[in-house]
């Protein structure tokens, strides 16, 4: 009987999603993936027996070189499917990508429409303030006054968000137990109250501790997509950088897979996954962060969402697809029952 052409459709774009995520070159990622196909089932059509196949025989040696599942060719690398047929999957998917990016363009000509009709009506008052309508000199007074202050509450909003209220709140505390323990020493006659410094103390322990947490020794790695070879040497192990494929050069397992592009000896690509040991952060996401916390990082308008595959049946392709205004990035997080188990930041084609 002849299989669905929606379902071999849909199992080839879940194994080209697989491709970009999984780092065959590590046969205990491999073995992560087949237990998670054998737990749900996640393929419809026959292709998942070749699909399992191939897993089995990269398992059984490192210098097994599958053919590609879909055009039977042999093309040297150790994924599945070859670089030509992945990206040509991921270009079928892109349809509604151009109809998102329409009705962004569309929005953004009424937007447009709109300022222009706001540039009118404010030359309109213009001209009608220049032509003898009196300005009440003492509200401009007020309204000058109210410069400084909104100064102050941007400063201070760029401040929190820079360092963190939990931090700064803590040091307010350190600041006021300083204060009270040098009252304290300096008190003669009065009766000394050790509370007094007792208390802004453990409040400055337990803000400073809050405000720790991953951030306090964490590696944020955005700040590495593109920087040169030498800034990456800094932090990982120049020597961890042997294994190579095509114009990229790789470090190896243990620690994220930096991928250094050798044309430009510039970084090209990042990815964490669960095995990672180290502290690190991509976009301010960590291994292992739940869902609630991450959507509320990527509810900032600098990320843009154009891709989701949610499996309602299973976790393994629980995953959301970003790109970041101002940045050629794009930045791909997916969940399991833990949270997040894999993050990668590439340049968006």
């Amino acid at each position: 009987m002849p299989e669905d052409k929606k379902n071999i459709r849909s199992d080839l774009i879940v194994m080209a999603k697989l491709n970009k995520q999984i780092d065959f070159d590590n046969v205990d990622s491999i073995k992560s993936l087949m237990l998670a196909l054998n737990k749900k089932e996640y393929f419809k059509t026959s292709l998942k027996t070749k699909y399992i196949s191939v897993l089995e025989n990269l398992c059984a040696s490192e210098d097994y070189t599958p053919e590609c599942i879909v055009c039977k060719n042999k093309y040297g690398g150790r994924r599945p499917i070859c670089p030509n047929c992945e990206k040509t999957i991921i270009e079928k998917t892109q349809p509604q990508k151009q109809s998102a990016a329409k009705q962004e363009s569309k929005q953004e000509n009424i937007t447009d429409k709109e300022e222009v009709k706001k540039q009118e009506e404010k030359q309109e008052q213009e001209q009608k303030l220049d032509s003898g309508v009196e300005i009440n000199e003492s509200g401009t007074k007020d309204k000058k006054k109210l410069i400084p202050l909104i100064v102050a509450v941007v400063v201070i909003i760029g401040i929190i968000r820079f360092i963190g209220l939990w931090k700064i709140l803590g040091l307010i505390a350190l600041g006021v137990t300083v204060y009270q323990a040098v009252k304290y020493f300096k008190a003669k006659d009065q009766p000394k109250k050790i509370i007094k410094v007792v208390i802004p103390l453990v409040c400055a322990i337990a803000l400073l501790s809050i405000s720790g947490g991953h951030s306090s020794g964490s590696l944020e790695l955005f700040d590495l997509m593109g920087a040169d070879q030498e800034v990456v040497y800094k932090y990982f192990d120049k020597d961890l950088f042997n294994y190579r494929h095509g114009d990229l050069v790789y470090n190896e397992d243990g620690e994220p897979m930096i991928a250094v592009k050798q044309s430009t000896g510039k970084v090209a690509l990042i990815y964490v996954s669960s095995n990672v040991t180290s502290d690190v952060s991509v976009c301010g996401i960590h291994i292992g962060d739940s869902r609630e916390k991450v959507f509320k990082i990527l509810e900032d308008d600098r990320y843009i969402l154009i891709d989701q595959f949610v499996d309602s049946r299973g976790i393994l392709n629980d995953t959301y697809s970003y790109i970041m205004k101002g940045n050629p990035y794009e930045l791909i997080v997916s969940f399991d029952n833990n949270g997040v188990w894999c993050l990668s930041l590439t340049y968006h084609k």
